[in-house]
């Protein structure tokens, strides 16, 4: 008991002493008992880390290559010659041969454009077939009817891109060398998909070629690609996976993982890392045998015993010289960082030498006279992505509009009206002059309503209906400067869809009104259409109500006040309020306030600061 006083009562450098003794003598103790185990864990898990590394980089590659692959076919399907030649009769043999004309350049690029592709086939259900070889000079025996091959014939069951293993080409005259088939549906251009396939023939010698450059040899280990739905494989690495294990491979929920496997005792251990691919089911495989990992614990063992004695002995040296030099710096960073952490003071710590722990206190002390820098770069970088995302918003425009216009100006050019052409003709260039000036995005109330105004004369012009307008403007509001293009898209949604002459007898009324007061501006658009039902209305309360955190899918297919109503989150934060809500008039009334300028963190907009 007086021993563990004296300990308590003893200076700091005397507790240092004992403590960088007991540090000392306790770990090579506990290594050198379980250095065995220990060496071997830290294997394992090195072993874990290289090979998740491995997957994640083979399948990210794997990935990246299918998804060039497939936006080069997608470049392929929408060309108007190919959609021809896929809806041509197989008689029509003249047709064919001019509309491959079209497209085979393409096709040809396509099959040189990467060195693992043996071919591009096509292949449909009214018998037509080509082949593009590209620089590999092989030809297809076109006698051969790939309906009916075992392999081929199954592919016009799948309409998804597919991924296929490893097979022979059956359908060639010579040289059916082996390839794995990337298969493509051919869609129309209504989305239809049609009972045609694009196939890739993939030679997988030169696919995985990549991974030759690895440090493959780091640890022994097999690759594959499994498909764990129908026990397809496609090796990557040489040596064959245990049938064992790929029968009882189990993670089907998750993406990617490790786990231990071990049939029996008789039988070593494997070490299994996966990662699912993003395509087709299809999962990467990485098979280690941990028993290589063993050899040297033994060695490694002895080694750890005599470095530990001589540690023992050399710390008790270091520690005698070392403990003042230590403490006096260490004290100085402590008391700087502990008022760092209370007051947020950035308090310098002074240096005494230019040892190692006077280093880490120079990097302190640098790190603490940049932090206002680097608080501030991130401030900006903030909002210049937001701006980017602002402008991009903004930059919205609905191509139907000018195919409207362009259906006004026919229609009055048949009734030869020249000057209701004129009309449309100045309305539609003074619209776009203002929907492409260079404003960074902003324009007065004024300006806006102009181009509302605009709007509702191009489709009083197209569908010659009156429509009932009330401009209750307050002149105080139209100079104040406001997003471009905000009131736009809820006048436009109101004439789609607020009225119809199937659905009422009653000429359509619009209402806009804009006011100042001293909290800031408020705008509001209502209308006496047929209104909204309870569902939609739920969808839009439900992402006004989390600040466009929640957004369901709906906005997919209505994307007008939901972009609108993103643009104002970027540009206002939370100055924006808004509603939506059933009107008095049997429509949709929705209501703006913009509160006025507060903070610099609530105005994200950098243009019009």
């Amino acid at each position: 008991m007086k021993r563990m006083v004296r300990l308590r009562a003893a200076s700091l450098k005397t507790k240092l002493l004992i403590l960088l003794l007991l540090l000392s003598v306790i770990p090579v103790i506990i290594v050198g008992l379980t250095s065995r185990t220990l060496m071997f864990r830290s294997g394992m898990d090195q072993n874990k880390v290289i090979a998740e590394h491995f997957v994640d980089l083979v399948a990210s590659e794997i990935n990246a290559q299918i998804i060039s692959l497939d936006q080069m076919l997608n470049a392929l399907i929408i060309d108007e010659a190919f959609q021809r030649y896929v809806h041509t009769s197989n008689e029509d043999t003249v047709s064919q041969l001019r509309q491959m004309q079209d497209f085979g350049d393409y096709l040809e690029k396509l099959a040189q454009s990467r060195t693992y592709i043996r071919g591009i086939l096509y292949v449909d259900q009214a018998g037509k077939t080509f082949y593009e070889s590209g620089a590999h000079n092989e030809s297809i025996n076109y006698l051969y009817d790939l309906r009916d091959d075992a392999f081929y014939g199954q592919l016009f069951e799948r309409d998804s891109l597919s991924l296929l293993p490893t097979h022979e080409r059956s359908y060639m005259h010579v040289g059916r060398k082996e390839v794995f088939s990337l298969v493509k549906p051919v869609t129309s251009f209504s989305g239809k998909v049609e009972k045609a396939r694009l196939i890739i023939e993939i030679d997988p010698q030169v696919f995985f070629a990549f991974m030759e450059k690895t440090e493959r040899d780091s640890y022994h280990h097999q690759i594959l690609l499994y498909h764990e739905a129908t026990g397809d494989r496609i090796p990557i690495s040489e040596g064959e996976a245990p049938a064992a294990l790929l029968a009882h491979h189990e993670p089907q929920a998750a993406q990617k993982g490790t786990y231990i496997y071990q049939k029996n005792r008789s039988e070593g251990q494997i070490q299994v890392s996966y990662e699912r691919l993003a395509y087709d089911n299809w999962t990467l495989i990485s098979l280690a045998e941990l028993e290589e990992m063993s050899k040297g614990t033994k060695r490694a063992t002895r080694v750890v015993w005599s470095v530990g004695a001589l540690l023992v002995m050399g710390s008790i040296v270091l520690a005698t010289l070392s403990a003042n030099s230590i403490l006096r710096p260490l004290y100085r960073l402590k008391q700087s960082m502990a008022m760092l952490g209370k007051t947020k003071k950035l308090i310098e710590v002074p240096r005494a030498s230019h040892s190692e722990i006077d280093f880490l206190i120079h990097t302190y002390n640098k790190m603490l006279t940049r932090i206002d820098v680097m608080e501030m770069q991130v401030f900006k970088t903030t909002m210049r992505q937001k701006e980017v995302e602002l402008l991009q918003l903004q930059a919205y425009i609905n191509p139907h509009f000018l195919f409207n216009t362009l259906e006004i100006i026919e229609l009055y050019a048949i009734r030869n009206e020249g000057e209701k052409i004129e009309e449309v003709v100045q309305i539609v260039a003074k619209m776009m002059r203002f929907s492409i000036r260079q404003d960074g995005g902003w324009t007065t109330v004024r300006e806006e309503l102009d181009y509302v105004r605009d709007l509702i004369r191009i489709h009083q012009l197209r569908t010659q209906n009156d429509i009932g307008m009330q401009w209750l403007i307050d002149p105080a509001s139209e100079s104040i400067p406001i997003m471009k293009l905000s009131i736009q898209p809820f006048v436009e949604n109101a004439l789609k869809y607020g009225w119809s002459p199937e659905a009422t007898a009653e000429p359509l009324e619009l209402i806009v009104e804009s006011a100042v007061s001293d909290n800031g501006l408020r705008l509001v658009i209502c209308d006496n259409g047929t209104g909204m039902d309870e569902i939609t209305l739920g969808y839009y309360r439900q992402l006004i109500a989390s600040r466009g955190e929640i957004v369901h899918d709906y906005f997919k297919r209505h994307t007008g006040i939901y972009n609108v109503y993103r643009r104002f989150l970027l540009a206002y934060g939370r100055r924006l309020e808004m509603t939506i809500d059933h009107a008095s008039t049997g429509g949709v009334r929705i209501t703006i306030e913009i509160a006025n300028k507060g903070d610099a963190e609530d105005d994200p907009d950098m243009h019009h600061r």
